[in-house]
């Protein structure tokens, strides 16, 4: 309900309620406010923004800019404000009906994952709630090519004119220039109970070899569809753990592995002319810090079908990135490969140099980290924004990367022979010293330093470097990491503050 206090609180009436089913997912998007010199004129905004003029007697609808609505600030007592998943605009009190969008050159597009054209610099990305966007060539103004919540697409790398798209809960279509769009995922939600049994943003790829073989990882099932997704096999038994990610090797009978919750993993071998259930279960004990996390994602090294990589999307005090060597075997060997990476930091997704073996590229909760010697250490190109990378995608002919950012855009790279330009290897431990840690008051750093930054496990950064030390009394207690610049690379550690 809705209800107003005229006495500071001392007693509140309820209001009449609006009826409409504005408030469905407040959880998610909901804001209250009021005019700064009007007590009758009052706003709630939800999926969609509703208004009152006479204290809440009566609602009446607003001009809608874009569904879900998180933020209001008044500019003065009549002007506003308002932020939702469209972006940024400015209204007025007086003419509700008009908005007036300030988004030009406001680079937050969320996006959670996207695929490049098998030339060139064109790119499609799937946004939240802000649909499929297509960029030609890589300009900046992007045309919308699907809607809804704008989730895992791809480009057929045979032919171009085919690509892949989806919004929220696995609503993929098929998109040939030329032809009508096509709804190709209807028979996967019947079999797995339509929204129940899928993820709200649900993976999927295709066969870089062969862009008609698509494999589906859902709650339920997994599923191969072998011409463009106009049938589909249901590919594996109702797995345990709830499948998300989906590796798959760079052969036309591909080897292709499933991951998910619990650290269940899974291997098909010949995935396009093997029998269905099929899988074998990789799951084993020998490992015990590789289990009871979430596989965000799996890399099969373009190379080797038999060395895989694994992300962990979770956060958790085990490593979050895995190398598995021999994934193709009986006897697998897990390598854990987290080194320098800041403790408990989801690796969200994984890309193998195909040049390179031991040159890796890696998105995570905070920026991206590469590494020029297998995850032995890893540096942070702070060239990319300190932020949720959800996914990056390398192109293997030219070596091109693209970052896909939950609230920058895309980014775009070319991969040099040292990985990227002028990006150096981290220091190793022996070359600095930080102490003491855990610590309670100051911590110092014994190194020929040029710069460092102590940060919160949200990214944020909170104290800098001075003169060899950093007075932390006034933090709250808890999880931090220091990054430190010297003269010889970068280096990223965990420190605890405690009482």
């Amino acid at each position: 309900g809705i209800y107003k206090s005229s006495n500071g609180g001392q007693s509140w009436t309820e209001l009449t309620y609006p009826s409409d089913g504005n408030y469905s997912q407040a959880w998610y998007d909901f804001k209250l406010s009021v005019a700064p010199a009007d007590t009758n004129f009052v706003m709630t905004l939800a999926v969609y923004p509703l208004h009152t003029n006479d204290g809440g007697e009566t609602w009446q609808n607003m001009v809608n800019s874009h569904a879900d609505y998180h933020e209001v600030t008044w500019i003065n007592n009549n002007e506003f404000l308002i932020g939702n998943d469209g972006g940024v605009y400015k209204m007025n009190k007086i003419n509700v009906n008009n908005a007036v969008a300030l988004n030009n050159g406001l680079n937050i597009t969320q996006f959670y994952a996207g695929h490049f054209y098998p030339t060139g610099s064109s790119v499609v990305g799937g946004t939240q709630d802000n649909g499929t966007r297509y960029s030609n060539e890589g300009s900046g103004n992007f045309s919308n090519i699907n809607g809804g919540d704008g989730a895992f697409c791809n480009v057929h790398q045979q032919n171009s004119d085919i690509r892949y798209v989806s919004s929220q809960y696995l609503n993929m279509r098929r998109q040939t220039t030329g032809e009508p769009t096509v709804r190709i995922s209807n028979t996967i939600r019947d079999i797995v109970d339509g929204n129940d049994g899928v993820w709200f943003i649900n993976p999927f790829d295709i066969n870089m070899v062969d862009g008609d073989q698509i494999y589906v990882p859902t709650r339920r099932e997994c599923f191969r569809s072998l011409d463009g997704g106009r049938t589909w096999t249901t590919f594996t038994k109702d797995l345990i753990g709830d499948t998300y990610s989906v590796g798959i090797s760079n052969d036309l009978n591909p080897t292709v592995y499933f991951g998910g919750t619990g650290s269940r993993l899974y291997r098909i071998e010949n995935a396009a002319t093997s029998n269905a259930e099929q899988e074998i279960d990789m799951f084993q004990t020998d490992f015990p810090l590789f289990l009871g996390s979430t596989i965000g994602c799996i890399k099969v090294d373009p190379n080797d079908a038999g060395t895989i990589y694994c992300g962990m999307t979770n956060v958790s005090t085990r490593s979050r990135i895995w190398k598995i060597d021999g994934a193709n075997t009986e006897d697998p060997i897990y390598h854990d490969i987290s080194s320098n990476l800041p403790a408990q930091l989801p690796v969200n997704w994984v890309e193998v140099d195909p040049k390179y073996e031991n040159h890796l590229i890696i998105g995570t909760d905070y920026g991206v980290y590469t590494s020029l010697n297998g995850g032995a250490s890893w540096n942070k190109d702070d060239r990319f924004p300190n932020m949720t990378i959800d996914q990056v995608r390398l192109r293997n002919s030219d070596r091109k990367l693209y970052v896909y950012t939950h609230g920058r855009g895309i980014w775009q790279a070319d991969l040099k022979d040292n990985l990227v330009a002028a990006v150096k290897p981290v220091t190793q431990k022996s070359n600095i010293s930080i102490y003491p840690n855990p610590a309670v008051d100051h911590i110092t750093i014994d190194a020929p330093f040029t710069s460092g930054t102590l940060y919160s496990m949200s990214g944020q950064a909170v104290l800098e470097l001075a003169e060899g030390k950093m007075d932390v009394r006034s933090l709250p207690r808890g999880t931090y990491f220091i990054e430190v610049t010297t003269t010889e690379g970068k280096h990223v550690e965990k420190i605890v503050l405690t009482d």
